[in-house]
């Protein structure tokens, strides 16, 4: 080792606050060098989401599971804060390409809270398919995390509007209001339909087989 070379060292505290501690340079030299540094950690948040308790990266592609129905679908993130400091959400959003099939707004719940240090909160992210097909659309969570800011995740998922299939047998000519029906339905729970007697509709149940 030359005189007048540099020695680089890097160190992490273990928590926000005071710290210090010796550096021995030991040598051939008569003499050891001790080095004391002292000094305060600084503080800062750390965020990490999950969704069904998998986590997510920023930039990952969050695919929903099973066809979404006519009646939508709630998707609920754990928003985690892993560092020292409060976390502070500043908006939850949709980018700036917005959302593709989904009919209306996609309802986003809290879109500002702020999260201890290593604590969570739940986030509900609530959207209805306009169309059977892709549904999708881009998160962006902004925050003060130093290096994730913002936070994206694209979700994407299928929609199936179609409903169940009934189809029903012939019923013979009837005045009854009140006729019997059978038949059978694409799916086990039974469904209810209308039918229409002498110009008059009337609502009948039809149970799955």
């Amino acid at each position: 080792f030359r005189s007048g070379n540099a020695i680089d060292f890097r160190f992490t505290p273990t928590c926000p606050g005071a710290f210090s501690f010796d550096l021995v340079i030991s040598s051939s030299a008569t003499e050891n060098y001790t080095i004391t540094f002292s000094g305060t950690a600084v503080t800062e948040p750390e965020i990490a989401v999950s969704r069904l308790s998998s986590d997510l990266n920023d930039g990952d592609t969050d695919t929903i599971s099973g066809a979404i129905g006519p009646s939508g679908t709630t998707l609920t993130y754990a928003i985690e804060n892993e560092g020292s400091a409060d976390l502070s959400i500043t908006d939850i959003a949709l980018s700036s390409a917005g959302a593709t099939n989904v009919l209306g707004e996609v309802e986003i719940s809290p879109t500002s809270p702020t999260v201890a240090a290593q604590s969570s909160v739940d986030v509900t992210v609530e959207f209805t398919p306009e169309l059977t097909g892709t549904v999708g659309f881009e998160l962006e969570i902004a925050s003060n995390d130093s290096d994730e800011n913002p936070f994206n995740i694209v979700v994407t998922g299928s929609a199936d509007l179609t409903g169940p299939v009934v189809t029903l047998d012939d019923l013979a000519s009837t005045t009854d209001t009140s006729p019997a029906l059978s038949g059978t339905v694409q799916d086990d729970n039974p469904v209810t339909v209308t039918v229409t007697v002498g110009g008059a509709d009337y609502d009948a149940t039809v149970n799955g087989t």
